[in-house]
């Protein structure tokens, strides 16, 4: 069931551009029952059903050690980023933003926040994406994430973050860059897989 056959999905109002609100505009809190509902909407999204998997893993998600909830200027939820905590040197993040809110650079914004606030301590934070998945992609790049481990056979890259060095992660993002960045030619959307 999509977004639009649920009545307790209903769309959001539009969110300002982070930009708009000042390097304060974005907070985190704990899930609520209420954000729980949100965040089961929101994956039932048919764009983001493709990339997540829908349901089950907003369940998955929300069983997280660490899920917080994104809240805009006005406290209410406009996106999740949760982290499955390997080891004490690594997390893997998802990341969810409610389809009302997508194109406004609330996910950037939102990692740069997971970045200075560092909500899983110094590990290093890491993300897989789909190739396909280009507003993913774009997204995580914006926070100066790398791609490091690409996969040919299934089409996926675990992309990371140093957590240590900010003048490293820089570096590490501009080398990264310099070597052509993303592998652009196996980006091809219109692609039969």
């Amino acid at each position: 069931m999509g977004k639009g056959d649920d009545p307790n999905c209903s769309a959001a109002a539009p969110m300002p551009h982070p930009a708009d609100t000042g390097a304060g505009g974005l907070s985190f809190r704990a899930p609520t029952a209420e954000d729980e509902r949100a965040v089961r909407c929101w994956v039932s999204d048919p764009a983001c059903e493709e990339w997540l998997g829908g349901l089950e893993w907003a369940q998955y998600a929300l069983e997280q050690e660490q899920p917080f909830i994104v809240c805009g200027p006005d406290g209410r939820a406009v996106a999740m980023v949760t982290g499955d905590i390997y080891d004490e040197w690594s997390v893997m993040l998802s990341l969810v933003v409610d389809p009302a809110a997508r194109g406004r650079g609330i996910g950037a914004a939102a990692l740069q926040q997971v970045i200075e606030q560092r909500l899983f301590g110094d590990r290093e934070l890491r993300a897989e994406i789909s190739w396909r998945n280009r507003a993913s992609v774009a997204t995580f790049m914006k926070a100066r994430f790398v791609e490091d481990e690409p996969d040919y056979e299934t089409r996926h890259s675990i992309w990371s973050r140093c957590m240590d060095d900010e003048e490293r992660a820089r570096e590490r993002f501009e080398v990264w860059k310099g070597r052509g960045g993303p592998l652009e030619a196996d980006y091809d959307p219109g692609e039969d897989w």
